[in-house]
């Protein structure tokens, strides 16, 4: 019972701007929740995932600018590990296509598409999409053939696509 109750207090110590955020939440303010969140986490390992959320929610809303800075904060961290930076770099690049800024998206997800896994075929989607609209027909057919081995889904249409597209731009 000493134990328990010397650790209790320690546990039960919550940030006063996390409860003030669960407050707006369950009082649908969502902006002074957002905003209490983010002030009530702290970056460190078990909270990147939470401040990634963040971000996308901020991204969602329109409010590319804040989710920009939330995963620029996160990207500076010197303790962030390898997946965690990846995960970051591949929201930022999200951001930066959000807010038409596809040069900057392109630079961030043609360095991810060097890594392997998850990321890497996220990342080669978002470029195909990026050079689908800049009508970019051989760089997204280069990268749906580095798709093909993920199996993706319609690639091979897609692929077809890009190929009938830079046929009609030689025919012209």
């Amino acid at each position: 019972r000493d134990l328990r109750a010397k650790q209790a207090p320690a546990e039960s110590q919550i940030p006063e701007d996390y409860l003030r955020g669960l407050h707006y939440m369950l009082s649908e303010q969502t902006d002074e929740a957002i905003d209490a969140f983010g002030k009530a986490l702290e970056i460190n390992s078990s909270t990147v995932e939470i401040h990634l959320a963040l971000g996308r929610l901020f991204r969602m809303r329109g409010e590319i600018e804040k989710a920009t800075q939330v995963h620029q904060n996160l990207l500076v961290r010197a303790d962030l590990a390898r997946e965690s930076s990846e995960l970051v770099r591949y929201e930022l690049a999200n951001n930066y296509m959000a807010a038409g800024l596809l040069d900057r998206a392109e630079r961030l997800l043609r360095e991810l598409s060097l890594t392997s896994g998850e990321i890497k075929r996220r990342s080669l989607n978002l470029l195909m999409e990026i050079y689908q609209r800049e009508k970019e027909w051989q760089l997204a057919i280069e990268t749906a053939l580095d798709l093909l081995p993920f199996g993706e889904k319609k690639i091979r249409s897609r692929l077809a696509h890009y190929c009938c597209e830079l046929a009609l731009l030689h025919i012209d």
